[in-house]
């Protein structure tokens, strides 16, 4: 008789294993012969760990499926043309099934974390394992250096940052006055005003340009926060690194407020947390098994506890009905707090001064968290993806790729016109008009702007303009959003950052059309070993030999001419 058909969630699988290794496998007879046409899938369930072992006909069938099982154990459904890219091509040693399975184990991580995680004034940001590497742009208010230029002046359109153009930056976040960025290796970095020891960097000086956090040098780290006056670092082992001025909203006790260098919040090393957002003078942070616990001054109820007492010690933030849903992601104002649920809800409390819970309840203070439901055009309730909390307003964005704003429009920030005189207010969520056909996929609040990122990579910006903020090449403020297009011409925009008064992103190369599979310089062939290079001056794909290490990332025709400019 034969055995009923089973069925495997990609989600469940925690391993792939080749040949007869599987208590099941080793408790029958087989021959030899099918011994290479074993392959045997673990996964897990509420009953503990199970496998899922089976023969091939043959091994052309036996490789079609090793490379497919390890690819979505792997990639989930992620990097479709990174698998095809590693299966296609000529026949050579690098595309064997062992060299393409070892390459995928190397490049992926079953466990990712989620990339529409929006980036603002508390700015936050979060990388997947496998997202690609980009440049750095900043533009804006330039004092205290915080563009990374190595000068304190106005940028008014995007400009890379020079002293990373050797790194991949794989994540970005904005403070009111410094930065932090993190590489494809997981390091950080740190730069701008650094008074209050918000720098991590072990002294209370300004840094003009980018320089590694050596506490955090032997750490992974798959998301930053920072705001004001602190900052904040989740590693990928789920541990919480806190620094900066002021402890009880780092979640320890420190010697004259400050704390200079990044240190373990130990009172959640029990936990696995996967991700932080940074308040003004507060910090909340969720685990892998979805609860929220919250650490600062409490005044208007930001710590969503029920009451206004301030909290030094991580204290679990209760929901009423969060049901069987697990928090996922938060993100911090000034004042207000904003939780988005797996199961696509949001939560909001805080302050409501400017209607920035969206709660329509005449802008009264919120002290526990509150369901906000919003509908989408077909009256169905929206499935929020990407919360992002600027300074005294919101942004929303839902599956569908909407974006809706509320709070203080004073500027424009909530993407329509303000027509009326005096500080105007929003307490209700309104879409947001974008170009036909253009889909959002995440979105960055600031002080007085916002920006968002389309699917396609665009970048559109909004509100308030002065400093240049708003990347257009001018100080005029723009009341619905606009597209940032010359700067980027060949790149694609991955994620957006804004600051009270400046504005960051990371900007990967476009392919230009198809996937480029020969290098433009000597019409090789890529493969694993012969890896692709990008020129960030001609937009360019190279190999190693025709893009040699140069203290830029250029091509041999485009480091010539810099040379030649620079003498």
């Amino acid at each position: 008789m034969y055995s009923p058909l089973s069925a495997v969630l990609i989600s469940q699988i925690t391993q792939v294993l080749e040949g007869k290794k599987t208590k099941h496998f080793k408790d029958i007879q087989i021959p030899d012969d099918y011994k290479v046409l074993s392959i045997s899938v673990l996964y897990t369930t509420d009953e503990g760990e199970q496998s899922l072992d089976f023969i091939c006909e043959d091994k052309k069938e036996y490789d079609i499926w090793l490379i497919g099982l390890k690819a979505l154990a792997v990639n989930g459904i992620q990097d479709k043309e990174f698998i095809q890219e590693l299966i296609t091509g000529d026949e050579d040693p690098d595309r064997s099934v062992k060299g393409i399975v070892s390459t995928l184990e190397r490049n992926g991580s079953k466990k990712e974390t989620d990339n529409r995680t929006g980036t603002g004034t508390g700015g936050t940001s979060t990388v997947r394992q496998n997202a690609e590497s980009c440049d750095l742009y900043t533009w804006g208010d330039g004092t205290r250096s915080k563009l990374g230029h190595g000068e304190e002046i106005e940028e008014h359109r995007p400009r890379i940052v020079d002293a990373l153009s050797r790194l991949k930056i794989k994540l970005v976040a904005c403070g009111a006055n410094h930065m932090l960025c993190v590489t494809d290796c997981g390091e950080t970095l740190s730069w701008g005003a650094g008074s209050k020891g918000q720098l991590g960097q072990g002294h209370l000086r300004d840094r003009f340009t980018p320089l590694r956090v050596e506490a955090l040098q032997q750490q992974n780290v798959v998301q930053i926060s920072c705001n004001e006056y602190h900052s904040a670092a989740v590693t990928d082992e789920g541990k919480l690194y806190t620094w900066g001025y002021g402890s009880i909203k780092l979640g320890y006790e420190t010697a004259n407020e400050k704390q200079l260098t990044p240190k373990v919040v130990q009172s959640l090393t029990s936990y696995t947390v996967v991700h932080a957002s940074c308040g003004k003078d507060f910090t909340l942070a969720c685990t892998s098994d979805g609860q929220l616990f919250a650490f600062g001054n409490n005044e208007f109820y930001q710590l969503g506890l029920g009451d206004n007492v301030p909290r030094r010690d991580p204290t679990l933030v209760e929901f009423e009905n969060l049901e069987d849903e697990h928090v996922v992601q938060v993100d911090c104002g000034d004042y207000h707090t904003a939780a988005i649920s797996d199961g696509g809800n949001v939560w909001m409390w805080g302050t409501n001064e400017f209607g920035q819970l969206g709660t329509e309840d005449n802008f009264t203070m919120i002290s526990k968290p509150c369901k906000l439901q919003i509908s989408e055009d077909d009256s169905s309730t929206a499935l929020i993806t990407n919360v992002n909390c600027g300074s005294r307003h919101t942004a929303l964005v839902t599956f569908n790729g909407s974006v809706y704003c509320f709070g203080d429009n004073t500027y424009n920030q909530l993407g329509k016109k303000n027509t009326v005189d005096g500080p105007a207010k929003c307490n209700r969520p309104e879409r947001i008009k974008f170009p036909s056909g253009v889909k959002i996929k995440t979105v960055s609040c600031g002080a007085y702007h916002t920006a968002a990122v389309s699917e396609k990579g665009e970048i559109f910006t909004w509100g308030n303009g002065s400093d240049g903020k708003l990347g257009h090449g001018d100080d005029s403020s723009r009341f619905q959003p606009t597209q940032i297009s010359e700067c980027f011409d060949g790149k694609r925009v991955m994620s957006v950052s804004c600051g009270s008064a400046h504005t960051a992103c990371t900007a990967a190369i476009r392919p230009r059309g198809s996937l480029v599979r020969k290098c433009m310089g000597c019409q090789k062939k890529f493969s694993i070993i012969q890896a692709r290079c990008h020129c960030h001056r001609c937009n360019g794909t190279f190999c190693s030999s025709c893009a040699p290490k140069r203290p830029r990332r250029l091509c041999d025709k485009c480091f010539k001419i810099v040379q030649e400019e620079e003498s």
